[in-house]
């Protein structure tokens, strides 16, 4: 299969995939400088679509920009990964905390408006005549 970059550039390529904002694309026998100097080029890798054997694009990856690493495994497989921007690890987290601070304020407001219901409650059960709170009126 063969990737086809923004800016025209293509490669050969043994897999890729993604998964959480992270692109992983295996490469066999390449220069290390070669791929590093394609893959953290953010207007190359800002599209990224991947052509089977007939030419047809199969699957389309847009805004995978954060160069994260190169690995040379055994064999001359080359592992690169990319994070999509937006998705980086510390973007991802300072969304998660301010999705947590969402939730503690409306837990928060969950807690009062339960409060609030209880009293209300007991000042329902302290109208009734006694006899009526059990319902043996």
């Amino acid at each position: 299969m063969k990737l086809l970059f923004a800016d025209g550039q293509t490669l050969k390529v043994q897999a890729i995939s993604s998964e959480d904002g992270k692109l992983h694309v295996s490469v066999l026998n390449n220069c290390y400088e070669q791929l590093k100097h394609l893959f953290t080029d953010a207007i190359t890798t800002a599209r990224i679509e991947v052509e089977n054997d007939q030419g047809e694009v199969e699957e389309t990856f847009e805004n995978y920009t954060v160069f994260s690493y190169i690995k040379e495994n055994s064999g001359k497989i080359f592992e690169v990964e990319m994070e999509q921007q937006g998705k980086d690890t510390e973007t991802r987290l300072a969304e998660a905390e301010k999705r947590a601070k969402q939730a503690e304020k409306e837990l928060t407001a969950t807690q009062l408006a339960l409060c609030e219901v209880y009293e209300l409650l007991g000042q329902m059960q302290a109208l009734l005549k006694p006899g009526e709170v059990d319902g043996n009126a």
